[in-house]
């Protein structure tokens, strides 16, 4: 396919070259209305149009730095974003950090790095429902190697570096059945799980791993269980799975960030951890103590639980040393995928 000129550009906005090169090289004080630079930004991306310039330094890879695009910055993110800064840096790389928040619409001009030649590669945890698939095609078109971390787009082919989640979710489920636990709730981010429509494949292969142990132990799968209703927080879940006859005896997470703000609401029900509702769960609770809160959530908490503690640094080590190998590579070969199995640990609130 020829590639596409400034000028095709011009003509499918319906502006001079002049005007698309200040829009598409955000020329301060152009004077260009939004509505035309939108014009122009559109036909750019219809015709995949690269500059000459960014073409050719991709080409020739000498930026020596990479982006890391992430949804947001966690304890468990910020484990990946070390890993894969000390790794590059053993490398001689440069990274640039850019968190997405989840909006597809700034996912896309955090990968257009790629197109425009700025960084020689991407690691990436994609939006949730994502958008973005023809910016990825052109990337891969042009030889730009991303490789998916912690999450990845379903069905989508690239190089991805996850954790073995169904087999840990369905560990820490077939842990609470053996303490005695006989009806489980689970906490999954409800329609985030629905990785039809792009939710988020981690969780939903937690989900999955949950439902498993369910099914093996010949426990009830009853929907209320896990699925929350329009609007309900985690803590709201929590709050209904004791309510309800018969209430649930257990709790199993996706998440610490979806379970840290219950512990005070048990707390103010009197309820305590493990003893009247087992928990089990991914990573540790992380509790900054800095509101009322936080103190309130702790007098929950009267021993450890499980949980499975993702190897967050040794998922960034291994992604920063896939995309290094694209990097190096003049064919393009089957995508690669890296599982991870989490180590488990009793922990509690901290």
């Amino acid at each position: 396919m020829k590639r596409a000129s400034i000028k095709d550009v011009a003509t499918l906005a319906g502006t001079s070259p002049a005007t698309v090169s200040k829009v598409l090289n955000n020329m301060p004080g152009s004077g260009i209305p939004e509505e035309t630079a939108e014009r122009v930004r559109l036909a750019a991306e219809q015709l995949r149009y690269v500059p000459l310039s960014s073409a050719r330094h991709l080409r020739q890879r000498r930026t020596d730095t990479i982006a890391i695009v992430l949804h947001d910055l966690t304890a468990f993110t910020s484990e990946i974003t070390r890993g894969i800064q000390e790794q590059a840096t053993a490398c001689g790389l440069t990274t640039v950090l850019a968190l997405h928040n989840e909006d597809n619409e700034v996912e896309a001009q955090q990968l257009r790095m790629g197109l425009r030649g700025q960084v020689d590669g991407l690691i990436i945890a994609p939006a949730h429902y994502n958008r973005n698939q023809i910016i990825y095609d052109e990337l891969k078109d042009r030889g730009v190697p991303f490789v998916f971390v912690d999450r990845y787009i379903p069905g989508y082919a690239a190089d991805y570096v996850g954790l073995r989640n169904e087999e840990a979710a369905c560990r820490l489920t077939r842990t609470l059945i053996a303490q005695g636990a006989t009806l489980i709730g689970g906490i999954f981010g409800g329609s985030e799980t629905d990785v039809e429509h792009g939710g988020n494949t981690a969780l939903y292969e937690r989900f999955l791993g949950y439902r498993r142990a369910l099914a093996e132990a010949g426990l009830p799968e009853d929907e209320d269980l896990y699925v929350p209703r329009p609007g309900e927080k985690p803590e709201d879940v929590v709050a209904r799975l004791l309510t309800r006859r018969p209430a649930a005896n257990a709790i199993v997470w996706a998440s610490y960030q979806y379970i840290q703000n219950t512990l005070a609401r048990l707390a103010a029900r009197g309820i305590h951890v493990p003893g009247d509702l087992r928990f089990a769960g991914f990573d540790k609770v992380l509790l900054a103590l800095s509101t009322a809160a936080d103190y309130q959530g702790l007098q929950a908490i009267r021993g450890p639980w499980p949980a499975a503690i993702q190897p967050g640094y040794e998922m960034g080590v291994r992604a920063l040393e896939l995309l290094v190998q694209a990097m190096g590579r003049r064919v393009a070969q089957a995508p690669e995928h890296v599982l991870l199995s989490p180590h488990y640990e009793w922990v509690e609130g901290g």
